[in-house]
Parts: structure tokens; C-alpha cells; sequence
């Protein structure tokens, strides 16, 4: 008997404008290779202190795939990377009687420092699920990377008053 475990992400992105409007945008998002891998590893490898650690915004607008890695996320300029909402780091929901969806939040709030751009802001065309290997030292994995071909919006700007929530949903089946 032969069995694949997939992984399938999705992104909620909740923008709070200065004025009070409030924009929602729910786009897929594509598993890397790397973070098959490193999935995989959490998973089978008991003295794993991998984890995932930050939700990242850029501007690159290149089509996501599989084989994307940290590398060309970093190598993106400007980008921006926040911590996971540290209580809880992830929460397991139940769906459909299953306990099989993984939540990480990141807060990208009203400050210039967490605008792309800064004073002159720019579009966000990609979001970044970033993760910390089990190597010693640590080292950023890209786990998953979307950009906005699917979504109705392609990419769009956050000025330094808005208020950015990405909520990264991981089912594991």
C-alpha cells in the first residue's frame, strides 16, 4: 500500500485602510520543494526544532513554482519579514472531523517600517511562508510563495497607516 501526504496552503490577507475600508484577498499559494522537504522532516524526525517562524511580503510579481527557495525570496528587493504571532505559534483546527489545518498569523501594522517602500510605498506582490531548519546554526527555508495571479487584485499597496493581517492556513491530508 502506497500513500502521499499532501500539503495545500491558502492565504487570507485582511488590509484595514486608514479610512476605515477594509479590503479581503484569499489566494492559493504553491508548496516549495523545500518545504516538502521540510515539512516531511517535522513530521518523521522526532528531534526536530525546525519551525515556522515568519510570514515575509515582497515585490516580486514572477509567477510562483515549486522550485522557488529563500534564496530568490531574499535576494528580492524591498521585502519584509515578521515573526509568526508567537501565542500560539500554530493552532491545529478541526474541519470536517479532522484535526488536519495548521494556522500562522503575522500582523504587518500601521509604521513605516513595516510598509514596503517606506516613506513612498510600494506594491505587494508576493507573500512568503518562511521557516527555521533543524541545522545547526539555523538557517530560513522557503516553505510556501504565492503572488497575486490568481487573485482579482494583482498585488496591491500598503501605505504606512494601514494595517496588514496574513493568515497562512496549512491542510495536511
Amino acid at each position: 500500500m502506497q500513500s502521499k501526504v499532501k500539503i495545500k496552503g491558502e492565504v487570507f490577507i485582511t488590509i484595514k485602510k486608514s479610512n476605515g475600508e477594509v479590503v479581503d484577498e484569499y489566494i492559493h499559494n504553491v508548496v516549495t520543494n523545500d518545504g516538502k522537504e521540510f515539512f516531511a522532516k517535522k513530521i518523521f524526525e522526532s528531534n526536530s526544532d525546525a519551525r515556522v517562524s515568519q510570514i515575509g511580503i515582497g515585490t516580486n510579481d514572477a509567477s510562483h513554482v515549486v522550485t522557488d527557495t529563500i534564496t530568490s525570496f531574499n535576494a528580492t528587493s524591498p521585502i519584509i519579514k515578521k515573526d509568526i504571532i508567537a501565542s500560539p505559534v500554530s493552532t491545529i483546527q478541526v474541519e470536517n472531523g479532522v484535526a488536519n489545518v495548521i494556522t500562522f498569523i503575522s500582523t504587518f501594522f500601521d509604521t513605516t517600517s513595516d510598509t514596503l517602500g517606506g516613506g513612498t510605498p510600494v506594491a505587494i506582490k508576493e507573500v512568503a511562508l518562511i521557516g527555521l531548519s533543524n541545522d545547526s546554526p539555523q538557517e530560513e527555508v522557503l516553505l510556501c510563495r504565492t503572488t497575486f495571479d490568481d487573485s482579482p487584485n494583482v498585488g496591491f499597496t500598503k501605505t504606512d497607516q494601514d494595517i496588514i493581517t496574513i493568515t497562512w492556513k496549512l491542510t495536511i491530508s
